[in-house]
């Protein structure tokens, strides 16, 4: 009997160290995640301005065989399809993980969900090369790389230790405004893709304003010059809009500290930076390097707009959200 109530007694304890240690993997899981599905989005980017998409014309194989032959469009396709295999392995890894470490519905969910997304972004990154990169093609694939990046970067925040949770009840209250904010990234996300899409880059040179010259105007003629002006507006007037709900946003965070603070902080600085590629981008002709740079930091304001939103909507509480087996 006395062994028995010795037993019961230690049980929480143990159950406590298990529950730390599923913690502290998990995170560290999903940290890995983050970083190498945001690899995967700048190797895509590589593989998109450098034209390597067909470098591989068949997959799974390259060529007809498992390594790649000794050309640049083959290795750098080759690559990311390399990066694309690590970072679906810690995938994998973070959802197992939570369906051992949690019952946390705001970690357990994305995180069995991100592996539905990754399987329709392998059977989608197979038609995009089987039908040669066709623009709706390209523009989903990107699309649900930021889902997934995006819905790593939350069972990031919400596995992380204690000290970067929202731990000031005031934080709750930017919440209605971060997930307007975050939106409206995800939605400009979605326009400068769809902008690059349908060739629409061009259509404006320039800014703030869009000049676009005879020469160009020729050029577009056959795509409808009008119809691609338009669309390249819609993606700078969203790009205006992010960037006011972004000040305001940060502007708030900044009252909160700690990694509130940190966080938006961030965030301002990834738009920053953005924009000013942007500008630099439709200012000098559009060069490769900036074009690759500025889906880059399309990736990293998203990231960093999702972070935010997941500390300031974290509960009120210094225990991570990895609680199964204490439970």
């Amino acid at each position: 009997m006395a062994s028995a109530i010795a037993a019961n007694a230690a049980f929480p304890r143990t159950t406590a160290r298990l529950g730390s240690a599923g913690s502290a993997w998990l995170f560290r899981l999903s940290l890995g995640a983050v970083l190498c599905t945001y690899l995967v989005i700048v190797a895509g980017v590589t593989v998109r301005v450098t034209g390597s998409g067909l470098g591989c014309p068949d997959w799974p194989t390259c060529h007809g065989r498992l390594l790649p032959p000794p050309e640049t469009t083959a290795v750098i396709e080759f690559t990311h399809r390399a990066s694309a295999s690590l970072a679906s392995a810690f995938i994998l890894a973070v959802a197992a993980g939570a369906a051992f470490w949690t019952r946390e519905r705001r970690v357990l969910i994305p995180a069995l969900a991100i592996p539905v997304l990754l399987a329709l972004q392998i059977v989608l990154g197979a038609f995009v090369v089987w039908l040669e990169l066709p623009p709706l093609a390209v523009f989903i694939h990107l699309s649900f790389a930021m889902l997934i990046l995006g819905g790593l970067v939350w069972i990031a925040a919400n596995t992380a230790p204690g000290t970067w949770a929202g731990l000031r009840l005031g934080a709750r209250r930017l919440v209605p405004l971060l997930t307007v904010t975050t939106s409206t990234v995800f939605l400009l996300v979605l326009t400068g893709a769809f902008t690059y899409a349908s060739r629409a880059s061009w259509a404006c040179a320039g800014f703030p304003g869009c000049d676009v010259p005879e020469q160009a105007l020729q050029a577009l003629a056959g795509d409808g010059a009008g119809r691609l002006v338009t669309i390249h507006l819609l993606h700078r007037s969203v790009a205006y809009l992010t960037s006011l709900l972004v000040l305001g946003s940060v502007l708030y965070a900044w009252r909160q500290g700690g990694p509130i603070c940190i966080a938006g902080a961030a965030l301002l600085g990834a738009v920053a930076v953005q924009v000013t590629i942007g500008a630099l981008a439709v200012s000098t002709g559009l060069p490769t390097f900036l074009r690759g740079a500025h889906v880059a930091g399309a990736a990293a304001v998203w990231g960093c707009a999702v972070l935010l939103l997941a500390l300031a909507a974290r509960p009120v509480t210094t225990a991570p959200a990895v609680q199964r087996v204490a439970s």
